[in-house]
């Protein structure tokens, strides 16, 4: 006699004594299947036509617009917030505006 173990728990199993009738009864009646039409879809296919907002390439250009808005204006804000470009009487103010020596300073003056 065959027995049917069945999980009742992760760490609990249950032994069942299988019937012969029910295991025979198990087996397939037929061994060579042969394939048979295709049911007819449930839901009839339309061509009804997708709004633009289910479209992927719809959000990929939203995207691409806000990506292009977000990198402007951070270009623009770091752009606006650089300092004022140095000159020889920032620098040397104190002296009259004129510095006794410069180092790789195009403005320069000094003598």
């Amino acid at each position: 006699m065959r027995a049917l173990t069945l999980i009742v728990a992760s760490a609990l199993f249950l032994a069942v004594p299988a019937r012969a009738d029910e295991l025979a009864s198990d087996r397939p009646v037929e061994t060579r299947l042969t394939p048979q039409a295709a049911p007819a879809p449930a839901v009839a296919l339309t061509d009804a036509p997708v709004p633009v907002v289910k479209r992927w390439y719809f959000w990929v250009g939203v995207g691409a617009v806000v990506t292009g808005i977000v990198v402007a204006s951070i270009a623009l804000s770091v752009q606006a917030s650089k300092p004022p470009a140095l000159t020889e009487s920032a620098v040397c103010g104190a002296n009259g505006g004129h510095c006794d020596a410069c180092v790789n300073f195009a403005a320069c003056t000094a003598k």
